[in-house]
């Protein structure tokens, strides 16, 4: 042992990467293009499900969303799920994610408050029918992705600009 110098223990070193954003073509996707991969997946699933429920004289029926203005909101949110899948995440992209986002959600939004909405009929009876009616859980379901979408569609420019104040903040020189 004499004439051994005591080894220090070596830290590995791993060499530091620049945080870049995940590009799709990768098969990989960021953070925004997940949330609206789970939002079309969440909005899509809201379709399936009750839009309306009518109660008269103690029965109920349900309307899922795909037998009526559900199969719009379907096959807007089975479009930006595709957007998301075959276009790069860019300008375009989320663009068209936030209005499939805001029609998708404006359409949960007029039924959750009018569930009557292109019920057409007159008369007492259908006034009845009408005051019978109440949005269903697909409605919100539906909603909570058009939402979702929006929020994805957005994500990027708040975080980038948030992003971009922070390196104005550094590039400029200090002032004495």
């Amino acid at each position: 042992m004499a004439g051994q110098q005591p080894q220090q223990p070596q830290q590995p070193q791993q060499p530091q990467q620049p945080q870049q954003p995940v590009q799709s073509q990768t098969g990989r996707f960021n953070r925004s293009e997940q949330i609206a991969l789970g939002s079309a997946t969440v909005a899509a699933l809201g379709a399936f499900l009750p839009w309306v429920t009518v109660s008269i004289l103690g029965r109920s029926a349900t309307v899922s969303g795909i037998d009526g203005d559900g199969v719009f909101t379907l096959v807007m949110t089975v479009a930006a799920g595709i957007l998301v899948l075959v276009r790069s995440w860019d300008r375009i992209n989320k663009i068209a994610i936030t209005g499939l986002g805001v029609l998708t959600a404006g359409f949960a939004v007029m039924y959750i408050v009018d569930p009557a909405f292109g019920f057409e009929g007159s008369g007492p009876m259908a006034e009845a029918a009408q005051e019978a009616l109440s949005p269903g859980m697909g409605l919100y379901v539906t909603l909570l992705g058009g939402v979702g979408l929006v929020v994805a569609g957005v994500l990027d420019r708040l975080q980038g600009n948030t992003a971009t104040q922070g390196q104005q903040q550094y590039q400029q020189p200090p002032q004495h």
